[in-house]
Order: structure tokens, then C-alpha cells, then sequence
């Protein structure tokens, strides 16, 4: 053929393979681009769930049981408190009654001065009383005659268990070294036990006479009434057969306890 050269093919091969690389990298290209931005929207795929088996909740937080303490006990106010004891009912005395000597406890009879000459026993809000009345005399003989000692002693003691004793007071009236006429004796119509002030705790009456005299003058009387260790006393004189002597005296302590002083004055009127 006319003007054809055998090369030609050769160098239009040549020519069209490079436009035919350009084509495909743009291709490519293109192609990469749309594959990335398919992946972008694509979700990620929901976890899957069995159908028979239900999600478990989540676990809740229990917080731990508190501990409840017992409400503090109130005490009433002193004032409330005193009111209610002293609206109590006091517990019954008495009734007295004579303790015969073997009765009496070793540990009292050892403390005992002298002679017993009675002894009585009651019940109170103490306990259990005991009251030991004695008496001791004595004669002294000397160059230039005689003479009498004597006393009189009042114990009162609380009973506790297995034979022990405590002591709450004692008393002693004595009279040394008469010459002349003694006496010194407890009146036995005096032993009375009363709890007149209400408060469960006895009162204890007794008297005695003492004298130590050389004319028949008439001789002196005290009349005594304890509680829980205090006492209350009338002083004076016995009437005698032309009836003088008889009045008293009230000692102050009765003013500590107005309601006693009655009492011992009809005990006065009756051992006088």
C-alpha cells in the first residue's frame, strides 16, 4: 500500500498505551474513593440477641440495714421523783413486843453493861430493831462509910443476818457515889412504840427516875423517845403522896418534831 510503513503500528502503540494508563488510574482512583465513602456510612451490625433468652437488668445497690438503737430510758426530774416517794405508803411498825434475855444475840449481850432489865424488838423500814435496857451498881465501902454508883444504859441496835449487829445510839444516865437515898429505875409503864410522823420508821418511848437524895423531896423524871438514833426529852419531877412535883420541861429538840411532843406529854401524865 501506498505510504504505508510497516512501523507506524509500532509507534501508534506506543502513543495510545499511555492515555490507555491514565484512563485506568482515574478508574481506580474514582473506584477507591466511592469504596471509602461506603464504608464511612456503613453502621456497625447490632450485637445479636437470642430470641428465647430476655437482656438481665442491671443489679441494684442495696444499701445496708442500719442498726436501731433502743430509746435511753428518761428519768423523771428529782422533784417528780421525791414527790412519788413521799406519796408511797409507808410500811407498817410494829408491833413491839418483849425480847426475853436467852433471845437476845451473843453479839449484843456481850456489850451490855450490866444487868438486862428489859428489852423489846420491832419491825420498821430499818429493819430489824432491838432495844436492851440494863443497869449496874456498885457499892464502895471506906473508912468513913459507904456510898452507891448506878447507871442506866439504853441500846439500840439493828438486827442484821447471821447474828450480826450495828449499832444505832446508845444512852447512859448515872449517878456516883451517893450517900444518901439513889434511885435510878425505868418506869415500866412508859415502853411505848408509835410511829407518828408516818415515815416507816419507829419511835421508841421510855423513862426513868433518878435521885440521889437524903429528904423526901420528889425525885427527878426524864421521859425519852428516840428515832433512828435521835432523841427527844421531857425533864422533871415525880408527884409524890402530897402531890407535888409533876411539872416538866420541853427540850428543844421537840421543836425538830412538833408532832412527837404530844405523845410524850401524855406518856409524862401517866408514868409522873
Amino acid at each position: 500500500m501506498r505510504g504505508y510503513r510497516p512501523d507506524a503500528a509500532h509507534d501508534m502503540t506506543q502513543i495510545a498505551s499511555p492515555r490507555l494508563m491514565t484512563k485506568g488510574i482515574r478508574f481506580a482512583l474514582v473506584a477507591s474513593t466511592l469504596l471509602a465513602l461506603a464504608c464511612e456510612r456503613r453502621e456497625p451490625p447490632a450485637p445479636s440477641v437470642s430470641p428465647s433468652v430476655s437482656p438481665l437488668p442491671p443489679p441494684r445497690v442495696v444499701d445496708p440495714p442500719r442498726m436501731v438503737e433502743p430509746p435511753e430510758e428518761i428519768a423523771p426530774p428529782p422533784e417528780i421523783a421525791s414527790r412519788a416517794e413521799s406519796d408511797a405508803p409507808a410500811p407498817a411498825v410494829g408491833p413491839m413486843r418483849a425480847v426475853p434475855a436467852e433471845r437476845i444475840p451473843a453479839a449484843v449481850r456481850h456489850r451490855v453493861p450490866g444487868a438486862i432489865v428489859h428489852a423489846v424488838g420491832w419491825t420498821d423500814r430499818n429493819g430489824e430493831n432491838l432495844a436492851v435496857f440494863s443497869r449496874r451498881e456498885t457499892t464502895h465501902r471506906g473508912r468513913h462509910g459507904s456510898s452507891t454508883s448506878a447507871q442506866l444504859t439504853i441500846q439500840h441496835f439493828l438486827v442484821e443476818s447471821e447474828g450480826r449487829v450495828k449499832g444505832v445510839r446508845s444512852l447512859k444516865e448515872a449517878i456516883d457515889r451517893c450517900e444518901a437515898e439513889l434511885l435510878l429505875a425505868f418506869r415500866d409503864t412508859a415502853y411505848e412504840l408509835t410511829d407518828l410522823d408516818e415515815d416507816g420508821i419507829g419511835e421508841l418511848t421510855f423513862a426513868y427516875t433518878r435521885a440521889c437524895r437524903k429528904n423526901a423531896s420528889p425525885p427527878g423524871l426524864k421521859l425519852l423517845m428516840l428515832e433512828d438514833g435521835t432523841k427527844y426529852i421531857l425533864r422533871g419531877t415525880m408527884r409524890d403522896e402530897r402531890g407535888r412535883g409533876g411539872e416538866h420541861r420541853v427540850d428543844p429538840s421537840f421543836e425538830q418534831a412538833p408532832e412527837f411532843l404530844e405523845h410524850a406529854k401524855q406518856v409524862w401524865a401517866k408514868v409522873s
